[in-house]
């Protein structure tokens, strides 16, 4: 069985000639419940599916526990990822440690990430200008290992994150990806990373 994400009829023509092959368009599962009960359903693999999702669960669950007490009423999460000349604001069911921190450790977005970027537009080009309607208490920055300096960025210095020591550097090559396994390792090592810091943070107090 092969399956392909794209909806072009002649990739599903060439592929179809190999071996059964089915089209899953880019964007069709919303989380990971539903990703994995879907496949397990069409491999033939249900509990096996059941089994996997439990512990999932816990592992998330576990993950979560670890920020109670860090984590505070009114805190917001901004997952961004900075480029020479603007940034880019991701959603619930996108990559960049997007699904992690919203679905996986169930941390709150700023308001107008809630507005613009949690339906079907998961991501938004914003320039430096308006970059504080975005950003959150935290921020979770992808950043390209050859990008250096937009941390000298005036505007970017006045953010809130910024000032506290909450802004958390991620590589694009660890959190591009938003499947299953990725999901869960990127929740438990950004949990990790806010425990982490907390302590530095307050010990710097």
């Amino acid at each position: 069985m092969i399956l392909i994400g794209s909806k072009d009829t002649s990739e599903y023509e060439k592929y179809s000639k190999i071996a059964p092959t089915i089209v899953i368009p880019y964007g069709t599962y919303k989380n990971v419940h539903e990703e994995l009960t879907a496949f397990g359903e069409l491999l033939g693999k249900e509990q096996e599916a059941k089994t996997w999702l439990a512990q999932y669960d816990q592992r998330l669950q576990a993950a979560r526990d670890k920020l109670k007490g860090i984590v505070q009423a009114g805190d917001t999460f901004t997952v961004m990822e900075a480029t020479e000349k603007e940034y880019y604001v991701y959603g619930d069911n996108f990559g960049r440690g997007g699904q992690a921190v919203y679905r996986g450790l169930n941390l709150t977005p700023p308001p107008q990430v809630q507005k613009e970027l949690l339906g079907e537009t998961q991501w938004k080009s914003i320039s430096k200008e308006v970059i504080n309607q975005y950003a959150g208490s935290y921020i979770f920055l992808t950043v390209n290992k050859d990008l250096s300096g937009y941390e000298g960025d005036s505007i970017w210095k006045s953010l809130n994150a910024v000032q506290n020591g909450k802004v958390f550097e991620l590589q694009e090559d660890r959190y591009w990806y938003f499947d299953p396994i990725a999901i869960a390792g990127q929740a438990e090592e950004l949990a990790d990373m806010i425990v982490q810091r907390n302590k530095e943070n307050v010990s710097q107090k």
